[in-house]
């Protein structure tokens, strides 16, 4: 599970900054075009706050689950690990849009 979160995390990284140069360098304009269209800020940042609301979700059972044993978690709870890939792919979300909407310019 762990490896998947990573993994996960690194994809989205490499697909999110790849958009980011063509945008950016515009090489090509339908793509450009499309990508302005596609991703607004408005879904990105809904986008962003479903994914993080969803992944804390199964985090907040694990938190709970951990107090009552007495802070001792005794198993490893996948539906948290779920839960943080969630999290974090929801924050890199909110990054790419504030990013995306950072290096287009007016045209």
């Amino acid at each position: 599970m762990l490896l998947g979160l990573v993994l996960t995390t690194l994809g989205y990284s490499a697909v999110q900054l790849a958009t980011l140069a063509r945008v950016h360098y515009d090489f090509d304009p339908a793509f450009t075009a499309r990508a302005r269209r596609l991703m607004s800020y408005n879904r990105g940042v809904w986008a962003a706050f479903t994914l993080i609301g969803l992944g804390l979700l199964p985090n907040v059972v694990l938190l709970v689950r951990w107090v009552s044993d007495g802070l001792a978690l005794t198993t490893i709870n996948h539906p948290a690990v779920f839960g943080l890939t969630l999290i974090v792919v929801g924050f890199q979300t909110f990054a790419f849009t504030l990013l995306l909407h950072l290096v287009q310019d007016d045209r």
